[in-house]
């Protein structure tokens, strides 16, 4: 009986080490099995704190009178205004808006005309970086008093993006008492 118990034990003690040692080499790469279940929809998370509101940066001038001869002359004429702001702030895809506020108190986006009374106005940024004023007058058809009474430029600088998205908002559809608000500008 002793020979058996030591051959029991011994047996016990091969296949305790022999079978997890099967276990592990039988296991292969072979084919997957089907996909289990889909489980349960878990619960939703708690929400997220509310993060800080967005700027756009810009700059916007004050109204600055027209400059403009009364009577205007035939033909063009127009003029400046300083800023070194127009430059810096336009170099990497900055946006220029500059709105026009008429005799009628009206404010309307640059360029605009006035075919009926024969008059176009416009403006360009001049090779030593001022804000032109243009207007074209035809004196033959009309008017030869100047609808501009002033002018306001809104500046938003340019920044590289590398996203290709679309920005938020295209300011150029838009009027300007929106564009205003938008950027909280008050008269």
């Amino acid at each position: 009986m002793k020979n058996f118990h030591k051959t029991y034990y011994g047996l016990k003690h091969f296949f305790s080490v022999l079978l997890p040692l099967l276990a592990i080499t039988a296991c292969s790469d072979g084919d997957a099995g089907l996909e289990g279940l889909q489980g349960p929809q878990g619960e939703q998370g708690e929400a997220g704190e509310v993060g800080p509101t967005g700027t756009v940066d810009f700059f916007y001038s004050d109204w600055i009178p027209s400059e403009l001869e009364n009577p205007l002359p035939n033909g063009l004429s127009g003029f400046n205004i300083d800023s070194q702001q127009f430059t810096s702030l336009l170099k990497e895809n900055g946006a220029l808006f500059v709105y026009a506020q008429l005799t009628s108190k009206e404010v309307t986006p640059l360029p605009f005309e006035n075919p009926l009374i024969g008059q176009a106005y416009n403006f360009s940024i001049t090779d030593d970086d001022q804000l032109r004023i243009l207007v074209v007058n035809i004196a033959e058809m009309g008017s030869t008093t100047p609808l501009i009474e002033s002018v306001r430029y809104i500046i938003i600088p340019g920044t590289e993006q590398e996203t290709g998205k679309a920005p938020a908002q295209d300011f150029s559809k838009m009027s300007y008492s929106e564009v205003a608000q938008y950027f909280g500008i008050t008269d």
